[in-house]
Order: C-alpha cells, then structure tokens, then sequence
C-alpha cells in the first residue's frame, strides 16, 4: 500500500512540474509573438513601400530627347521618310504613317498616293518625292514586286543611294525570303507579319538611327523662315535700293559733260566758217554791183543797136549813119567789158575768201548765182551790138 500511494505521490510532482514547465516555456512564446507581431508590421511597412523602389528600379534609364536645331541638315529636305508601297498594301501603309507622324520626333512622311500633288507626272511627283527624303522605307509584299511602279521607285532610290548608308530600309511584310529581290540582297532587312505592329518599333530605331547623325552637323543653306524673309525685305528702305540707279544716272550725268563740251566747240568752230561766208557775201558785193553797173552801161549800147536798126531801114545814107551812130555802142560794149573786170576780179578774191570752209563755198556758190545770171543778161544784150556792127 505504501509503495503505492509513494508512487502515486511521485507522478503528482512530476505532473505538476509539466504545467509549470509549460508554463515557463509561456513567457518565451509570449515574447515570440511579439517579435512576430513586430515582425509583421514591419513586413506590412516595407510591403506598402516595395511598389515605389519596384516602378523605379522596372523604368530604367529614360531616354533623352532628340532635338535638331535650326540649321541642321534635317531641315534641308522637305520629308524625313518617303513609303513606297503597293496599291493594295496602303491599309498597312496607313497605320504606319500614322505610327511615324505620331511619335514625339515628329518624322514628315511623304505617302506617294496622298502627297502627290494633283495633275502632275506620276515620274516627276515620285522622283520629287525621293529626292526631298532623308529615308526611303520599302514595304515589299507581293502586290509590290508584282508592281512595276513600285520596282521602279525602288531603282531610283538605289541610284540615289547605291550602298544603302542607312536611308535604305527593306520591311518585308507576308513575303517568303526567297522572293526577297536580288538588287537588295547586301541590305539587311525586317521581316514581319500584316498583323504585327512590332515591326513599327523597329522601323522607327532604324530612322532615328540615321536621323540622330544629323543633330550636330549643320547646314551651309541658311534656313531662314519665310516670315523672317518678308520682314528682312521690308525693313530694306527703297533709298538704299535705289542706291545704284542713283549712281548711274549721276554716271550718265557726268559723261554728258564731253559731249555738251563738244556740242560748244563746235559751236565755236563753226564761227570762222559763218564768219567766212559774210566776208565772202562781202567780197561778192562789188561784184554784184559791178555786174550791175555793166547792165546799165550795156543799157545805152542796146538803145543803139535798135535806133540803128530803125535807122537802117529807110536808106543806106542812114546805116551810114548807124554806123556813125554805133561808134559809141562799141565804145560802151569794150567799157562794159572793162567794167565787167574787176567783177571778174572779184569772185576770183570770192573763191579764195571761201576756201576755209566748204559750206560758205556752197554758199558763195548760191549767192553767185544771180551775178552769173546778170552776166548771161548782158553777154545776151550785147548779142544785136555785135550783130549790128557787122552789118556794114
């Protein structure tokens, strides 16, 4: 009985020292919780903050803008991508346009079946087309080698461009690479289907690629707006325009001068001549005036002749007297003839006063006239004295 109630007895402390274990081990787990709890609030503070360190450390390095300045030869050509496509293929041609045009770059598309202006050579409106683009972007489908059009654009763009040097972009869309075409097998390519728009992504790194050489190379055209040009003519005053024209009218003026000088000397130089002609209508005076005074001494010579006319018809006593009677006409016929000397002397002196200058000869020639007619006068009214003297 003893051996059992001791028993008994000694599982009660051992029992007892279980809770009391259990009870010490408590504080321990009390304590556990609560760095647990701690733990969890931490957990719950740094989960509200992982989102932030999350979308920084995913966005990475941002890019930095592209910008071209003023001058750059980007802005030497009118368009930066010029897309030659099919007929059939402009669908996709559309949605890359509107791709390309929408980016921030802003790239200028040249899209031939809307930029084409209307009435002009299909020729002349693409090799324009071609010649004003940075880069030249093939969509080759089958439609487009099919297409003589669009194999000819593709020529003209490789004689613009024989090596490629970046302008050259082949976009191969539903096309097997066998059919890729032979002129273009040094080029590398991007292959892509209809309904794959990652191939615009790529299209565009290729553009800028080539464009981005361009941000430090500037343009030897000065790229002037129009606006700027209107105004820089407007500002220039029309007296500075007319700065030339003033200078050669002054020019003009001046070289005037010598003529006008010569317009007075030869004024000057005709005064001898206008002086010769008087003195030579001077000299011609005394001829008229002697060419008058034989006139008048012939005068009385004719009165005789026709007296002794008269004077004849009766009866031979009276041409005896006629030619008595013509004595004095023959006498005032060899006076007249005397007188008409110094007349004779006189134009001589005339023609030599005249021969400074050939229009007062003219002159002197015309003023002679009448004498040489008076003289005419009297060698014709000495005619019947001379007739009447050999009728005896």
């Amino acid at each position: 009985m003893f051996g059992l109630f001791k028993r008994l007895l000694g599982k009660d402390p051992n029992k007892s020292s279980l809770p009391s274990s259990s009870a010490g081990h408590s504080r321990p787990l009390s304590s556990s919780a609560g760095t647990l709890s701690s733990s969890q609030n931490v957990s719950t503070h740094t989960s509200s903050m992982t989102p932030r360190t999350v979308t920084s450390s995913n966005s990475g390095p941002q890019e930095p803008e592209l910008f071209w300045p003023k001058r750059s030869v980007r802005w030497d050509n009118k368009y930066d991508v010029y897309i030659c496509h099919s007929e059939r293929d402009l669908p996709f041609a559309k949605e890359m346009l509107y791709f390309l045009e929408g980016l921030p770059e802003q790239l200028r598309c040249f899209l031939p079946l809307r930029d084409m202006d209307a009435g002009g050579a299909m020729v002349s409106e693409m090799c324009h087309g071609l010649g004003n683009s940075h880069c030249w972007v093939m969509l080759l489908t089958t439609w487009f080698l099919d297409d003589s059009w669009c194999r000819y654009q593709m020529h003209q763009a490789l004689m613009k461009a024989p090596g490629g040097e970046g302008r050259f972009i082949p976009l191969m869309i539903d096309l097997p690479r066998s059919r890729y075409p032979v002129e273009l097998s040094f080029l590398c390519y991007i292959r892509g289907t209809s309904g794959d728009h990652q191939v615009f992504a790529q299209l565009r790194k290729c553009i800028l690629m080539y464009l981005k050489k361009m941000q430090n190379v500037m343009s030897d055209k000065a790229a002037v707006p129009s606006s700027e040009r209107s105004g820089h003519e407007s500002d220039v005053p029309g007296s500075d325009m007319g700065g030339p024209s003033s200078d050669s009218s002054v020019r003009s003026t001046e070289a005037q001068g010598p003529s006008s000088d010569s317009s007075v000397r030869s004024t000057e130089a005709q005064g001898p001549s206008s002086d010769s002609s008087v003195r030579s209508t001077e000299a011609q005076g005394p001829s008229s005036d002697s060419s008058v005074r034989s006139t008048e001494a012939q005068g009385p010579s004719s009165d005789s002749s026709l007296r002794s006319t008269e004077a004849q018809g009766p009866s031979s006593d009276s041409s005896v007297r006629s030619t008595e009677a013509q004595g004095p006409s023959s006498d005032s016929s060899v006076r007249s003839t005397e007188a008409q000397g110094p007349s004779s002397d006189s134009s001589v002196r005339s023609t030599e006063a005249q021969g400074p200058s050939s229009d007062s000869s003219v002159r002197s020639t015309e003023a002679q006239g009448p004498s040489s007619d008076s003289s005419v006068r009297s060698t014709e009214a000495q005619g019947p004295s001379s007739n009447c003297s050999e009728v005896p």
